[in-house]
């Protein structure tokens, strides 16, 4: 083999099959061994070879100096056996040569394997894929001499380690904390499968910082986790990461152990069907892949490249659903009256393209009750508008009844109030009320300090009810006497919120500022393919990059997360969503 292969480097000869390769799109030079000999004998016999092998890499160098920039271009060494004195040759001669991809397979004798590898990258700037596979006995300082190699490299884009680190070990982990424990990281795609990763190393869970990593990355595309240890916490970690990740494009991470409760946390996190609102916030980019009992099972894929098909496409799955259980009339406030342009947009262009392709088209309906009470100053006015019952109003149609008057009532008697009290509890509020339209109801009672939302501690979806905050006490006795009020066709219902004894408000983190309230940042918790090929978020954080312990929701606990503009509630609006605005119920 190395004959064959220094021959052909001498000659500049490069026959298809044979250990180089030479062509249109490049230069491949794959070094396998196939049957190494193992011993000091090999070592005796090949050393010439290696040292001859060398000598002709060398002269081959003017080759890359006329490739064309775009060119592959690639080494391999596989199932070979080197002494490090041979080592250190070959990386003489490979110095200053711009490979775009190293791979290192099955080299069980590779003698100073790691130091070689990172003194190659550091030699080689056009460096674009590092493949490492089933290169044993690997320690903690190769890991961190690799991994500063990797954060240092200014074009490296593509690395991939299988089969490297032995269970039990916690190595898998540690490579995968030192990858993504830095800002320097600037990888598209990162393969790590079959290196027993638990997810837990050394008092920390890897999977935290991995959510943390996926959610405020803009960089990578892929990942690679299969045939790890993680389970349903990690999957849920990764999960709630992924309905903030917007430029993922594919989850490999089958031959886990993973269970029903991980597999339904990345499928909600791709679709869920709860509302348009959850539906039109899900993840529309990545596509996963996995065990297939576990998550293809009722999954709504991400099939297209563009985002907002994927997103159109389960809009209009929900509207099918729905039909079949006419559960699509809904109660809409008159803000809302806007909304329905955009849904029947989507509806329209999905069905459209899936017409033009001969894809069946399931039936869907859309029924919407606009309810808007306006009221007239005399019944004569009231009368008049009675006459356009039925016409064509922007080409919808009107249905115009007279309504009874609603009557305003306190409803259940408020509590009694503690002394100094500054903050009134707000029920009854409309899924669709923004924090403007709350401070608006108040503001005559007094300076508001903040206003805060109830959220879904799972789901993050608003739970109809908040609480504002005032600067003096008095203003709440104020606010109390507004309980019945009707804001969006609901009549408030408004208390004093006493401070309870077991638990604070915001805790030890304090209130968070105008619209703070409980602080805390919702931040984290196979074989070798063709060159650039590839292979083949959860709960809340634990460290967070809102700061301290953070991550979770719960206030005092540091950060960025309030509940007054944070998650699915947000001041003047429903939801968030990155790209064009639509905004669903």
């Amino acid at each position: 083999m190395l004959k064959r292969s220094t021959e052909a480097l001498r000659r500049g000869d490069f026959p298809d099959g044979d250990c180089i390769t030479c062509g249109d799109k490049g230069i491949h030079l794959d070094v396998d061994d196939g049957y190494p000999s193992f011993g000091d004998f090999a070592n005796d016999e090949l050393s010439p070879h290696w040292r001859e092998f060398a000598a002709a890499l060398k002269h081959f160098k003017p080759v890359f100096d006329v490739l064309p920039d775009d060119s592959d271009t690639f080494i391999a060494f596989t199932s070979v056996q080197l002494t490090e004195a041979m080592t250190h040759l070959v990386k003489d001669a490979l110095m200053n040569m711009s490979f775009k991809m190293f791979c290192f397979q099955y080299n069980l004798y590779f003698h100073g394997g790691t130091s070689t590898i990172a003194e190659m990258m550091g030699n080689n700037k056009c460096l674009q894929k590092l493949e490492l596979q089933q290169i044993e006995d690997m320690n903690t300082n190769d890991i961190a001499e690799l991994c500063s190699a990797i954060h240092r490299h200014p074009s490296l884009v593509d690395v991939a380690f299988e089969h490297c680190f032995t269970s039990g070990s916690g190595l898998g982990d540690e490579m995968l904390h030192s990858l993504l424990g830095t800002d320097n990281l600037k990888l598209e795609r990162l393969s790590m499968p079959k290196n027993h990763v638990l997810g837990f190393h050394n008092g920390f869970n890897v999977c935290t910082l991995l959510s943390d990593y996926l959610a405020t990355n803009p960089r990578l595309k892929e990942l690679n986790l299969n045939d790890n240890n993680l389970d349903d916490s990690d999957a849920l970690l990764i999960a709630n990461a992924l309905r903030r990740n917007t430029t993922l494009r594919h989850l490999y991470i089958g031959a886990n152990r993973m269970g029903d409760d991980g597999a339904e946390a990345l499928k909600r996190a791709l679709y869920n069907g709860s509302s348009l609102n959850s539906v039109a916030d899900s993840n529309h980019s990545c596509c996963i892949e996995a065990d297939y009992d576990l998550i293809v099972n009722d999954m709504i894929l991400n099939e297209s490249e563009d985002r907002e098909i994927n997103r159109a496409q389960k809009i209009y799955t929900l509207l099918s659903i729905r039909n079949k259980s006419m559960s699509n009339a809904q109660d809409f406030g008159y803000i809302d009256v806007k909304l329905l342009p955009n849904i029947l947009e989507v509806v329209q262009k999905y069905s459209q393209s899936m017409s033009e392709d001969n894809y069946y088209v399931r039936d869907f309906s859309i029924v919407y009750e606009v309810m808007p009470i306006i009221q007239f100053s005399d019944a004569a006015g009231a009368a008049a508008a009675m006459e356009h019952n039925g016409a064509d109003f922007d080409g919808r149609w009107l249905s115009i009844k007279y309504s009874s008057a609603k009557p305003i009532t306190a409803g259940r008697e408020p509590s009694q109030k503690d002394e100094g009290c500054m903050t009134v509890f707000v029920g009854n509020l409309s899924f669709h009320v923004d924090e403007e339209t709350v401070r608006e109801t108040f503001k005559d009672c007094g300076e508001i300090t903040a206003v805060r939302f109830a959220e879904d501690k799972e789901t993050g979806q608003f739970k109809g009810f908040g609480h504002v905050e005032f600067a003096e006490t008095e203003s709440t006795d104020l606010a109390v006497a507004l309980a019945g009020t009707y804001v969006m066709d609901r009549p408030l219902r408004v208390d004093f919120a006493n401070e309870r004894k077991d638990r604070g408000f915001g805790g030890g983190g304090g209130r968070g500022g105008d619209r703070g309230g409980r602080g805390g940042g919702r931040g984290g918790r196979g074989g070798r393919g063709g060159y650039m090929g590839g292979g083949g978020g959860g709960g809340r954080g634990r460290g967070g990059f809102g700061g301290g312990r953070g991550g979770g929701r719960g206030g005092g606990r540091g950060g960025g997360r309030d509940f007054g503009a944070g998650g699915n509630k947000r001041s003047g609006g429903i939801a968030a969503f990155s790209g064009k605005k639509m905004t669903f119920d």
